[in-house]
């Protein structure tokens, strides 16, 4: 059972989170789909999905400092804005000059980088928030409450895709954007609560630990969440392409996806307080590879979608794992800049496997791409499991509760 001060803030904070991850969801899909649908659109597509990582790439770095230094709240009340006006302004593009394509690029853009700065700040409001022998409980219950708004996005998308055209998808999650900001006004304590350079001496021995080794660590363990984020541009042409589906087949891949994250939710905090976090990190790693090697070689929906449940279950379940190890370790007032620099190595790979994706999708096939994606992953981990005995991070916290019960 989470035990925290203050889960009125907690319930706040996970409404707020809801509230700013569902409206880009039905648009997002639908979106994805019309680009992957399209084989002379291939390269475009990736191109696009490339624009928007030197975006993410080039603000990474203010973002970082941004997040230490202001209050989140305000932060993602801007990003939010900005994305419902320009997602609005899109769709009445779309409908009055019908340039399509070219809108669909844009919105690709937008919504990454709203994606972007939505994840980092409401991790960052938790890291004030949530206490270090809470992280494991918080970890798993984040990812329940995060893959909701997955759920219910893809559910509409899979409902309404052939009865709503696109420029009133884009106006409708534009609205919604403004609308849900709502609850964002009842998160309270959504800023920093060390500023970088003013770190309180209990944190600073914590903080001369966070070396580059513990960064690089933490990062190879982020390779299955590199590895999906970057099928966001094969899974769908494999959709589309080899198993003949529609949007509403995406769509259900995403709440497949979704409900299989809430099952990690469950077991990656029971998993964390067996064998520790550095293990159970392993594990789920293992699950996602599987799951990544065997999913092209048997190109039949039904088998997709039963190994789209390996895919859910094994990132969400190394994501909890990670994110716990991050908590307990990284002080509140520096989780921006760490959080920040294991983005950008996560971002420059995925540059590098997209560029992989663009350049080969024709001559080996989506099929063997994502077979490759597969062999990194698990080459990546195994240099995490290698690298563990030079991290500055404490890999087993088993007995953090009692230790931090007793110097209380």
């Amino acid at each position: 059972m989470l035990k925290m001060k203050g889960y009125n803030q907690f319930r706040n904070l996970s409404l707020a989170r809801f509230a700013s991850l569902i409206a880009p969801v039905p648009a997002d899909i639908d979106i994805v789909f019309r680009l992957a649908n399209n084989r002379s659109f291939l390269a475009a597509f990736g191109i696009a999905m490339l624009l928007s990582l030197v975006v993410e790439l080039m603000i990474q770095p203010y973002l970082s400092r941004i997040i230490d230094r202001m209050e989140r709240r305000k932060i993602q009340a801007v990003n939010q804005i900005v994305f419902a006006i320009s997602v609005m302004a899109v769709g009445l593009e779309i409908v009055l000059l019908g340039n399509i394509e070219a809108a669909l690029l844009v919105m690709l853009v937008l919504i990454e980088t709203y994606y972007t700065v939505a994840y980092q700040v409401y991790a960052s409001i938790a890291q004030s928030l949530i206490k270090r022998r809470d992280a494991g409980n918080y970890s798993g219950l984040s990812e329940i409450l995060g893959q909701t708004p997955v759920i219910l996005g893809a559910a509409i998308s899979a409902i309404f895709w052939n009865m709503i055209p696109l420029p009133y998808i884009l106006v409708a999650s534009g609205a919604a954007g403004i609308f849900l900001l709502f609850p964002l006004a009842f998160v309270r304590n959504a800023g920093a609560t060390v500023l970088a350079g003013q770190n309180t001496p209990s944190a600073e021995p914590v903080i001369r630990k966070m070396k580059l080794s513990s960064v690089i660590f933490i990062f190879l363990f982020n390779m299955p969440y590199v590895a999906v984020v970057s099928g966001n541009y094969l899974k769908p042409i494999f959709i589309a392409q080899l198993l003949h589906g529609t949007p509403g087949t995406l769509a259900e891949s995403e709440i497949i996806y979704a409900v299989s994250a809430v099952v990690a939710g469950l077991l990656a905090p029971l998993a964390i307080k067996k064998i520790g976090e550095f293990r159970s990190a392993i594990m789920f790693s293992l699950i996602y590879v599987a799951g990544s090697i065997l999913m092209p070689l048997f190109p039949l929906i039904a088998i997709f979608f039963i190994l789209q449940f390996s895919h859910g279950t094994g990132n969400a379940g190394n994501r909890i794992s990670r994110n716990t190890l991050v908590m307990r370790n990284v002080p509140a007032g520096e989780i921006g800049q760490f959080n920040g620099k294991v983005q950008i190595l996560a971002v420059a790979s995925r540059i590098l496997l997209l560029i992989l994706y663009i350049m080969a999708i024709e001559l080996i096939g989506v099929r063997m791409l994502m077979i490759m994606t597969g062999i990194i992953v698990l080459a990546a981990v195994t240099a995490g499991a290698l690298l563990r005995r030079y991290a500055t991070v404490q890999m087993e916290n088993l007995r953090l509760l009692d230790q931090e019960a007793l110097s209380q």
